[in-house]
């Protein structure tokens, strides 16, 4: 059944041998492993956790102990999992948010992270030097092995990485197999993807893409069969067979053989979309033969996927995005590989895929682009998961690694072997000089075209930018950069004089007025610092405002002028600003006039500090509710049983949430149980979800039946994220 060998064409343009010797070209690759495990190990220590990799390691260890049978040990594949427990060590009781120091714990499940990256750039070499030779292979390796996102992405604990590399390998066995189709070479490509769909579910939108160009490849490519020998259409079906054995062989030994099959019963799955397919027949029964655990997880993401998303994009939000990926590659690939991407793209990868090319180019056309543009067109245009370039980071090594191919020829027929030596070198310190940028926290990098990070605000608003690695250290780094006297502001924080720093998520706040976009009275100033992208600075005088004014004539930037002036104790010249706003903008400061001139000395009515504090409260100056609030000027305002709750409210909103829960947590909770309401939400919001029920439980006796209705079906809600969360904790 084997093909005749003679049959098989060059794997790779004629590149003269001479240029870089194999013993060259393989210290070449040493180095770039080194600098690249030097660089992502100083990383996985300096840089701060992401939002995601706390349940990673936590994953990991439930895993090992107890299997798949909980939802967040089945976030994503096995393998990552796996990955962040082989460095880890001695696991510490209650897992890793129970720790002081975390630090140690997240850099060794970094650590097991690294093989993913060190397999891509090993397969980025092989399958360049098969094609384009010793020279196209370094290039190749330099774009993708030194790229910042790369780099980024590597150092930390990224499903997304796991996938990119393992898929990146799965196309390779494929392509090797279509050189020279045979059963055995099949089965390589069915393990390649059984591996590929363990690390993240997103893979499974190469699968179908693998599998046909597995089987119509070799239906192409299958030699004449004589008298007596298998039929051609049979061995194809046997290479089908092969493929989706080794595949599904694959991913249930990557669940350890302990998964057993999928529940067909249509109940058992949270998504329509599951419980939909698992009504059909046929589709129902292939379903079937995947892990229990794989189709499980795969179901609980759809499910979480259903809600409606609003990414953001150059100024606007939309359920979709068409052009999202586009301009996050744009926009944080360095300029040169842009370059060479486009002219592979747009000249040269369309005469591979369509002329008399050999065929070893024409396949990897086929193999590097047709997977690489199914997810890339599913993510842009049939969902809203758009939140990072990180769900496309599996193209990148596709894309760079046809991007090597197109002036590898012409450039060695060309060049001297010094004059290549001097241009991969010359690749190499500028890709250096790019991550020094932004190392060690290159997942924020933005080439220098896009203005570095100093525009990226206008771009996007998430994990492009940040993951939630600065949410924390960015302040410390404004600081330890001489900027010491400024505050911080939330994005429920009116307009203010000062210098005022912001953290990027801030600045998402939907405008009331045009839901589409965003809007934050920020916004209408140029920051004069930020860090990485992830927070900004800003430096607000009055005359900075009225300049703005008279450049752009806008109302609620007048509007905002004068509540400024108006917490700055300034009345006439807030009256003055004030002149010639809409009656929309202009109620409720002449409110706030009104009660303010009402508000002076002890003997103001009582009502009219609640009203005060309630006019503050709207225009989002918190910092004068708080301190209205914590000074009251009489007796009946300061032992009011509204105080404890508007006060905590208040320092929440300013971004003290921690604070505000203290100040709840030392009221009296049963004389006012709706401040226990808003303390269960604190705890809630902050995964404190026993504390969450516990509160209400005590205090739910003390409620009227209006309040109690509303914290009865809060409870629910908390009680069944405990009991979720328990389950889990119990088991590391």
């Amino acid at each position: 059944m084997g093909p005749d060998l003679e049959r098989e064409p060059t794997e790779g343009p004629s590149i003269p041998p001479s240029q870089i010797s194999d013993r060259a070209a393989f210290l070449a690759l040493l180095f770039v492993l080194v600098a690249f495990t030097g660089l992502a190990v100083g990383s996985m220590a300096l840089v701060d956790q992401t939002v995601d990799e706390p349940k990673f390691v936590d994953g990991g260890r439930y895993i090992l102990r107890a299997g798949w049978d909980h939802p967040l040990a089945r976030l994503h594949g096995p393998l990552p999992y796996y990955a962040t427990q082989i460095a880890v060590g001695e696991f510490p009781p209650g897992g890793y948010r129970a720790l002081e120091d975390p630090r140690p714990l997240l850099f060794r499940g970094r650590l097991g992270f690294l093989p993913f990256g060190w397999l891509g750039i090993a397969v980025v070499f092989l399958w360049g030097r098969r094609l384009y030779g010793n020279v196209g292979a370094l290039l190749a390796v330099g774009l993708y092995g030194l790229h910042p996102l790369i780099l980024g992405y590597g150092a930390l604990m990224s499903v997304d990485m796991a996938q990119a590399s393992c898929v990146l390998l799965c196309l390779y066995l494929l392509w090797r197999h279509l050189q020279r189709p045979t059963f055995l070479r099949a089965l390589g490509v069915g393990l390649g993807l059984g591996v590929a769909l363990a690390t993240k579910y997103l893979a499974l939108l190469v699968a179908p893409v693998i599998v046909f160009l597995a089987v119509f490849g070799a239906w192409r490519r299958w030699p004449d069969e004589g008298p007596g020998r298998i039929p051609t259409p049979l061995a194809v079906l046997g290479i089908l067979g092969g493929t989706a054995l080794a595949t599904l062989v694959t991913l249930h030994a990557a669940y350890l053989f302990g998964s057993g099959l999928a529940p067909r019963d249509p109940s058992a799955y949270a998504s329509d979309f599951f419980a939909t397919c698992m009504g059909w027949p046929g589709i129902r029964e292939l379903l079937a033969l995947f892990p229990a655990d794989y189709l499980l997880g795969l179901d609980y993401q759809v499910s979480v996927g259903e809600g409606d998303r609003r990414p953001y994009l150059l100024g606007r939000f939309a359920p979709g995005h068409g052009s999202y990926y586009l301009w996050s590659f744009l926009l944080k690939t360095p300029e040169w590989s842009l370059l060479l991407c486009a002219w592979a793209l747009l000249w040269r990868v369309p005469k591979w895929l369509l002329a008399r090319t050999p065929f070893a180019l024409r396949s990897a056309a086929w193999v590097l682009v047709f997977p690489a543009a199914v997810p890339w067109i599913y993510l842009s245009y049939f969902t809203d998961l758009q939140i990072g370039v990180r769900y496309v980071l599996a193209v990148f090594p596709m894309v760079l690694l046809l991007a090597a191919g197109v002036c590898t020829e012409p450039w060695v027929r060309r060049s001297s072997a010094r004059g290549v030596w001097i241009s991969l070198t010359s690749l190499l310190l500028l890709q250096a000089a790019d991550v020094a940028r932004y190392w060690p926290n290159t997942i924020s990098y933005y080439n220098l075209s896009s203005r570095g990070s100093v525009r990226s605000y206008k771009y996007f608003r998430d994990s492009n930018t940040d993951w939630g690695q600065m949410q924390n250290v960015g302040l410390d780094r404004l600081r330890s950069a001489g900027e010491r006297d400024f505050g911080v502001v939330t994005e429920f924080d009116g307009p203010r004089f000062g210098r005022w720093a912001i953290h990027l998520r801030h600045l998402t706040r939907r405008d009331s007025r045009d839901t589409t976009r965003s809007y934050h009275w920020l916004q209408d100033f140029e920051p004069v610092r930020n860090v990485d992208g992830a927070w900004w600075l800003y430096d607000i005088t009055p005359e900075l405002w009225r300049q703005r004014l008279t450049d752009e004539p806008d109302g609620r930037l007048r509007a905002g002028l004068a509540l400024a002036y108006l917490g700055e104790g300034e009345r006439e010249e807030a009256m003055r600003t004030m002149e010639g706003l809409d009656d929309e903008l202009r109620a409720p400061l002449e409110t706030l006039l009104v009660l303010l001139e009402s508000a002076e000395g002890p003997e103001t009515p009582l009502p009219t500090l609640l009203a005060t504090v309630q006019a503050w409260t709207a225009v989002g100056r918190h910092d004068k509710v708080e301190a209205l609030l914590r000074d009251p000027p009489q007796v009946r305002l300061r032992d009011h049983p509204h105080r404890p709750l508007l006060l905590a409210a208040a320092v929440a909103k300013q971004g003290r949430v921690d604070e505000g829960i203290r100040i709840l947590e030392e009221s009296n909770l049963e004389a006012y149980p709706r401040s226990a309401l808003m303390l269960s939400r604190y705890y809630y919001n902050q995964v404190r979800y026993g504390d969450s029920v516990a509160v209400l439980e005590r205090t739910l006796p003390f409620m009227d039946e209006g309040l109690a209705e509303e914290a009865r079906t809060f409870l629910a809600k908390a009680r069944e994220k405990h009991e979720l969360y328990l389950a889990f904790q119990d088991r590391l």
